[in-house]
């Protein structure tokens, strides 16, 4: 499921429209179709505004439908947040680079867990 899917369930289940969204985002009912049929890319502000609007936080729209993902959001040297399996774990204060190394090892194990099959 892309980003803009993620972010079609979330409005739908605010009740609001694509024209109210578009018109809360400052840009044009276009413009807002695409980024939810996946034509345009999300931006990171442009996601933390349509977090907003919706009442929720980007990391909990990228999380939907996902399971054994992993994203950071880097702000500056420090993490804001990241995914795995499903659950949003917001911590301002975790080192990129600890991250960045935990990912490549899960990404290991889950490569050794496919080979066992």
């Amino acid at each position: 499921m892309h980003t803009g899917e993620k972010i079609r369930h979330f409005r739908i289940n605010k009740g609001y429209s694509q024209e109210y969204m578009a018109t809360q985002l400052d840009t044009s009912l276009t413009r807002y179709g695409q980024l939810e049929r996946g034509d345009t890319e999300v931006k990171i502000p442009e996601l933390q505004k349509i977090a907003e609007i919706l009442g929720t936080n980007e990391f909990e729209i990228l999380a939907h439908g996902e399971k054994n993902v992993f994203y950071v959001a880097n702000s500056g040297n420090s993490a804001i947040g990241y995914i795995y399996g499903g659950t949003v774990n917001m911590n301002p204060n975790i080192d990129v680079e600890k991250i960045l190394l935990q990912l490549e090892n899960i990404q290991l194990r889950l490569e050794r867990l496919e080979n066992q099959k």
